[in-house]
């Protein structure tokens, strides 16, 4: 996981940059599908770019969802134009220029948006050492609302609490039952809390029905 300076990067994540960068990406989408309609390239070609950034989108972890949504539409954008390129027509220069000022401007965007997001500079010191003392041996019960909250709210926090060797236990105060898969949520948060170390036998359901949930019923 990697620790970032929020300070440093909130230029990404206001109004007026992010709105500014999803209009030329989803700008870049448009104009590669017009290219493609007028140099006959395949539906299938679409289809697969959306199918390919679906695939990156399942194994892409970044805590900044704005910097995610960034990130997967340059994705498409790529692999759409990759797909119009090897269909733009050689006669057809016009359509050649605007695909390759295409690669550029989702290159330079995607390089931006990346090396702002990763180099040295955004990262917070290493604070393992300095804060063991207060993640060490202890006794810890985290409350959270329903599967999943363990991770948004309190990843990180777990996993320096089994790391310096704490008991952990987690609550989860409703079954997930919002949209009817409440079993397969229920063997996540177990499969999760065993990637973190944590025993099943201090993992506790208190079962009750989500709210939003129809005909929600206490487990």
């Amino acid at each position: 996981m990697i620790k970032v300076n929020w300070s440093k990067i909130k230029k990404f994540e206001n109004k007026p940059f992010a709105f500014t960068t999803i209009g030329i990406e989803l700008l870049i989408a448009v104009v590669m599908f017009i290219i493609g309609l007028a140099t006959s390239v395949s539906i299938i070609n679409y289809i697969s770019a959306l199918f390919l950034m679906f695939i990156v989108a399942f194994f892409v972890h970044i805590e900044s969802r704005m910097i995610q949504i960034y990130m997967l539409l340059g994705v498409l954008d790529i692999f759409e134009i990759l797909f119009t390129f090897t269909n733009v027509s050689k006669e057809n220069s016009y359509s050649a220029f605007l695909v390759i000022a295409a690669i550029l401007l989702t290159t330079v965007i995607l390089s931006y948006i990346v090396q702002s997001y990763i180099t040295e500079n955004t990262k917070y010191a290493p604070t393992e050492s300095s804060n063991s003392d207060l993640f060490k041996n202890k006794n810890a019960m985290f409350f959270v609302p329903h599967e999943d909250d363990e991770i948004n709210v309190f990843g990180g926090v777990l996993e320096q609490f089994v790391k310096n060797g704490s008991s952990v236990r987690i609550v989860f105060l409703t079954n997930g039952d919002c949209y009817g898969i409440e079993k397969y949520r229920i063997i996540e948060a177990l499969d999760v809390a065993k990637l973190y170390g944590i025993p099943k036998e201090n993992i506790i359901f208190l079962g009750y029905s989500d709210t939003l949930a129809k005909n929600g019923i206490h487990i």
